[in-house]
């Protein structure tokens, strides 16, 4: 997540002129790094403390819940930047440096957010059971599983 922190960075910096090889590219490359090395953990911290039997219901529940934060999240940061432009248009400034500012404010925001996100990740959430947790959880899941499930 930190390399998605500073590939969003990057991006909030890339002027109207940016080089595609020396910034846009990086900046790109460290997105995918950072988003691909963290969702698979991510994921199995959300799902670590879900029962087998619901395993289905809880995946499905944390992906769209993910689809709807970056739904949500593309929707604000869009709104910000269409805004920003707008006033930064109004005020005189001439229409591309208007939008590459709108879209720096929300590249910012954006490496707020995931920022944010990191040290919550670090800090705050905690990884799958190690050692007796896991087999205490294991016991638990085995006899909920003889229970008769409600319908």
């Amino acid at each position: 997540m930190v390399a998605a922190t500073i590939g969003v960075l990057l991006l909030a910096q890339a002027g109207q002129n940016a080089h595609f090889t020396t910034v846009l590219f990086p900046a790109f490359l460290l997105i995918g790094l950072g988003a691909g090395t963290s969702f698979m953990p991510l994921l199995s911290i959300a799902m670590a403390d879900v029962p087998t039997a619901d395993a289905g219901l809880g995946s499905g529940i944390v992906n769209v819940s993910m689809q709807m934060a970056a739904a949500l999240g593309l929707a604000v940061l869009g709104t910000v930047a269409t805004n920003h432009t707008r006033q930064l248009i109004a005020s005189g400034h001439p229409e591309p440096a208007a939008l590459t500012a709108g879209y720096q404010l929300a590249f910012l925001i954006a490496a707020l957010c995931v920022g944010v996100g990191t040290l919550v990740a670090l800090f705050r959430l905690n990884g799958p059971p190690r050692g007796e947790d896991r087999q205490a959880l294991r016991a638990m899941e085995l006899e909920n599983a003889a229970e008769p499930m409600a319908t």
